[in-house]
């Protein structure tokens, strides 16, 4: 038998100035905001994810990471985001933290 791995993870989002993602059935999800202010839409980010890699004589670890950003929306095409997070793996018995920074400047077409 193959080892199985298992995982999850959630996000929340809220967007400070008040804009909303509108839902797209044909993509069965939320698009990106649409800023209704000249300085565009700002949006506060969090997400938790777990993974667990070990079974059957594999030992991948357990991975969970926690991470926070903010989202600035200049456009609908152009996102800035800068975040932090932190992960932690358990491992063969012990234990190894990273933390992440991330500086993001996307176009979406």
């Amino acid at each position: 038998r193959q080892p199985r791995f298992g995982g999850a993870y959630v996000t929340a989002s809220w967007i400070v100035t008040g804009e909303h993602r509108p839902y797209e059935r044909a993509f069965s999800g939320a698009r990106s905001p649409v800023p209704t202010r000249r300085a565009g839409a700002f949006e506060l980010v969090g997400r938790y994810s777990w993974v667990d890699a070990t079974d059957r004589g594999v030992d991948g670890g357990e991975l969970t990471k926690w991470y926070a950003g903010v989202n600035w929306w200049a456009s609908l095409q152009w996102k800035a985001g800068v975040g932090y997070g932190v992960a932690d793996l358990l491992k063969g018995g012990l234990n190894g933290r990273t933390g992440i920074a991330m500086i993001r400047l996307q176009w979406l077409y």
